[in-house]
């Protein structure tokens, strides 16, 4: 069996929760014959805009991310995608993908709205601002994300 792995970030350079998913995953795979590749953003050609410390950075990236991905796929054959949140939005099947949702953007914008507290009135806006875009953008990428799997899983509740 061959997997592709995409994922928001080279899972040996950070270590984060999904980082350490996929290295705990890539354990797995190996002990059971699995071969894989791993594709993430650091392995592809993106460059970063000014306007992505506006909230459209992280869907931005997923894009990027889902494009190499997908030239992957036309150039090698895969019977397994493994692809964690939005990383890997734009794909579809054929072959099954499996879509590990870590948490979501329109959730962690919705808690990050209620922490006002000490926040000045500008900041205030910038932040509501922010987590509308973040809100309504990451939120209908993360279900066009979902949509597109075969199966979606959640690391937890």
């Amino acid at each position: 069996m061959r997997c592709l792995i995409v994922t928001p970030k080279d899972p040996t350079a950070v270590i984060g929760g999904v980082e350490r998913f996929v290295q705990t995953l890539v354990d797995g795979l190996s002990q059971r014959g699995v071969s894989f590749d791993i594709i993430h953003l650091g392995s592809t050609s993106f460059k970063p805009a000014w306007y992505d410390r506006y909230w459209i950075g992280g869907p931005r990236q997923g894009l990027h991310t889902s494009k190499a991905a997908s030239a992957m796929l036309r150039r090698s054959r895969y019977d397994l995608v493994l692809v964690n949140g939005i990383a890997g939005w734009t794909l579809h099947s054929p072959p099954p993908i499996i879509n590990i949702h870590h948490g979501t953007l329109r959730g962690a914008a919705v808690a990050m709205a209620k922490i006002t507290a000490g926040i000045n009135t500008i900041r205030r806006m910038k932040r509501k601002v922010a987590t509308a875009l973040t809100y309504w953008v990451s939120g209908t990428i993360e279900a066009l994300s979902a949509q597109a799997a075969t199966v979606n899983v959640a690391v937890s509740r």
